[in-house]
C-alpha cells in the first residue's frame, strides 16, 4: 500500500494518465475508422508508449544516461503489459460483450500496476 502513496509512483500515475490520454486518442480514432480494436488497441499502446518513456525516463525515475539497455528493458516490459492488456481486452470485449471503449479503460486501470513495477523494479532501477 505504501507504494501507492510514494511521490514517485503519484508522478508515474500522472504520465501515465498521459499516456492514456495519447492511447485513448488514438485508439479511439483507429476504431471510428474501422480498425480492428486489438491492433488500434496496439498502436495506440506504442505511441503512448513512445511519450512514457520520455517521461518516466527523464521526470519520474530521473535517469539521464544514454544506456540502451534501459531503452530496451522498457520495450520489453511494455510488450509483456501490452500483451496482457490485450488479452484481457479481448476477453471483455469479444468473450463478455463490453463495450470496446469501457473495455480500454477498465483494462487500463488492470494493467496499471504490472507496467509500474516492471519498470520500477527493472527498468529504472
Amino acid at each position: 500500500m505504501r507504494r501507492f502513496l510514494s511521490k514517485e509512483f503519484i508522478l508515474f500515475a500522472l504520465v501515465g494518465v498521459s499516456n492514456t490520454v495519447i492511447n485513448f486518442i488514438v485508439y479511439t480514432i483507429l476504431v471510428f475508422f474501422n480498425m480492428h480494436y486489438l491492433i488500434a488497441n496496439i498502436i495506440g499502446y506504442g505511441v503512448g508508449m513512445i511519450n512514457s518513456y520520455l517521461l518516466n525516463k527523464y521526470f519520474v525515475f530521473q535517469k539521464k544516461e544514454g544506456d540502451s539497455s534501459v531503452f530496451i528493458k522498457f520495450v520489453l516490459v511494455n510488450i509483456i503489459t501490452v500483451t496482457v492488456h490485450s488479452i484481457l481486452l479481448y476477453f471483455f470485449v469479444s468473450i463478455f460483450g463490453w463495450h470496446k471503449i469501457y473495455s480500454q479503460a477498465f483494462v487500463t486501470i488492470i494493467t496499471l500496476e504490472l507496467n509500474y513495477l516492471g519498470n520500477k523494479l527493472w527498468t529504472f532501477k
